[in-house]
């Protein structure tokens, strides 16, 4: 059985490790975030100067992709929409025939 000294010394030793956890939990922070602070300055560098990568480039042309589906999309409605409509109203002018 444990004595109240040994429970003591084994708390204190559990607290220890907890902060030098948080304590590296921390570190590794920071340390994470100056790497992305530096990678985002060299990145805006980048821009600032015109150069363009390869993520750049993926990005543009997917928008372009989007842009022009919403484009087709639209050019969809526009042609189908008075079809349709003409078609809802001949059925309804059927119906109204049938129900007089």
């Amino acid at each position: 059985m444990l004595t109240d000294e040994e429970r003591l010394q084994r708390s204190r030793e559990t607290v220890d490790q907890m902060q030098d956890t948080v304590r590296q939990m921390r570190e590794d922070n920071e340390r994470w975030f100056k790497a992305r602070a530096a990678e985002r300055a060299a990145e805006d560098l980048r821009k600032a100067q015109g150069k363009w990568g390869a993520d750049d480039w993926m990005l543009l042309l997917a928008r372009f992709a989007i842009g022009f589906m919403l484009l087709m999309f639209c050019v969809l409605i526009y042609t189908t929409l008075p079809t349709i409509i003409n078609a809802v109203i001949k059925a309804t002018t059927q119906w109204q025939a049938l129900l007089r």
